[in-house]
């Protein structure tokens, strides 16, 4: 009975133990960044579309900044200047390989003047494509292209008013223009169809071989219902071979669609892809026999009652995929429309993912103790800064106090934007750093190993025109 006494005694000092240990067990010890670069100002506008690639070959890859004067909609008709940027780590230090001036104060004429002299502040998108080692950068709409040819850059340029025949890309010839809302001239847009528009690009077997995913159609399908549409696979190597091509079972909308990381080369989830009537397919690979396929009218059906997924883009390019959990499961993230304490609407995190059976969508609303005043989720992006496999989130927290101007006019005062990274502990995502704040609004960020060390470093791209590298110590 004794014995049995000291063993019960012990399972309960065990218990006791591991209650303690437990809720110290999922929290992370915070981390710790240090500036260790910063370059003087490169521009006097806000970051609008950013990447970074090896374009010159040399193993190191240049940062692309563009500014070109769109961060929200508000700004798209005070900017007169818009410059393209590119900068490289180069003997310790970030230098400036690269610079253009577009200024169209210099353009007499009317709007549509200033818009054939530059038509770039519409674009979207900042795509790069390596194809036979050939790296192309190009914005989206294909506006404008970087390329480096016989030992220097070279830009290519396109209205979306001009009166010449147009290019859907300069990396994927076989890309129609008109797949581009603003790409209707009436040169292009009269022989527009037949035509090929890209719908993603994937790793749909998890083995880096890329696929991109097309649509083709023959006929305007807003003018006739019945018009038929053809899904295609093309390689993502030189030639752009087409591995499968089918007819598709339903009249698909996605040119309207709000993209979920259509251009994420490392997601593996299948791309969702709306109807007319706005619900969502999953095209993805056909687990019973080769080839590719829709989701099946039974499992679609189950999704018709919620059509949306509740999150949305913002005045940013994307929603994002990531795997901040498991390394085996991804999720979408993405805006959603919330409150600040004064009422006002803001944008906030959203992380969805779809249930296992398909009936539906499980929607997580991302919260974090945050300064104040809260305004909310400025830009984001998930990537993995630690090397473990998981994805963190990176975003900027926004602060300040916004003040009405009018009917629909509003400014901001005592604003406040800081960089946070948020780390799934298991049980909910940690705040693990948050940075010095940045005294303007529209802090961007890159995530890269732009020093060529092995281990990436987070890129800030100030609203004072600066670059800084911060490095986890």
């Amino acid at each position: 009975m004794e014995l049995y006494s000291l063993s019960l005694r012990s399972f309960h000092l065990v218990l006791i133990a591991v209650a303690l240990w437990a809720p110290t067990a999922l929290a992370q010890q915070s981390w710790t960044y240090k500036l260790t670069s910063e370059t003087l100002p490169l521009t006097k506008g806000i970051v609008h579309l950013q990447g970074a690639a090896d374009l010159d070959g040399n193993g190191r890859k240049e940062i692309i900044i563009a500014d070109f004067g769109k961060f929200g909609e508000q700004r798209q008709k005070e900017e007169t200047t818009h410059t393209l940027i590119i900068i490289e780590w180069e003997k310790g230090q970030l230098r400036q390989k690269f610079k253009k001036l577009w200024d169209t104060r210099t353009v007499k004429g009317d709007d549509q003047a200033i818009a054939k002299y530059f038509s770039a502040w519409r674009a979207s998108n900042l795509a790069i494509w390596t194809v036979g080692g050939q790296t192309t950068v190009e914005t989206i709409p294909p506006y404008l292209g970087l390329q480096w040819l016989k030992g220097k850059y070279v830009v290519s340029e396109q209205s979306h008013v001009q009166d010449t025949p147009q290019v859907g890309s300069w990396a994927l010839p076989w890309l129609s223009p008109s797949c581009y809302e603003g790409f209707k001239n009436t040169i292009t847009w009269r022989k527009a169809w037949p035509r090929e528009c890209l719908l993603g690009i994937r790793d749909f077997s998890g083995t880096g071989k890329l696929k991109l995913v097309t649509i083709v159609e023959k006929e305007d399908v807003m003018k006739n219902d019945q018009a038929m549409q053809s899904l295609r696979i093309r390689d993502f190597m030189p030639g752009f071979q087409i591995e499968w091509e089918a007819e598709s079972p339903k009249q698909l909308r996605w040119w309207i669609q709000d993209p979920i990381d259509w251009l994420n080369g490392s997601a593996k989830s299948g791309l969702l892809i709306p109807e007319l009537n706005y619900t969502l397919n999953i095209f993805e690979p056909d687990k019973n026999k080769e080839g590719y396929r829709l989701s099946p009218t039974s499992i679609r059906k189950q999704l018709d009652s919620e059509k949306s997924m509740g999150i949305h883009s913002g005045d940013y390019p994307d929603a994002r995929i990531g795997r901040t959990q498991r390394r085996d499961s991804e999720e979408y993230w993405g805006y959603y429309t919330g409150k600040a304490a004064d009422g006002n609407g803001i944008f906030l995190l959203r992380e969805v993912t779809l249930k296992s059976d398909l009936t539906g969508y499980i929607k997580t609303d991302i919260n974090f103790s945050h300064n104040e005043p809260y305004l909310g989720i400025g830009f984001f992006d998930i990537k993995d800064l630690d090397g473990d496999g998981i994805d963190e989130v990176i975003l900027v927290e926004q602060t300040g106090k916004e003040e009405g101007t009018g009917e629909h006019g509003f400014q901001y005062s005592d604003v406040k934007d800081y960089i946070r990274i948020l780390k799934w502990n298991g049980n909910s995502y940690q705040s693990m750093w948050v940075s010095p704040p940045y005294t303007k609004r529209g802090t961007k960020l890159l995530i890269e190993d732009i020093k060529n060390v092995g281990k990436k470093q987070l890129i800030a791209l100030t609203p004072n025109g600066t670059v800084q590298i911060w490095e986890k110590q």
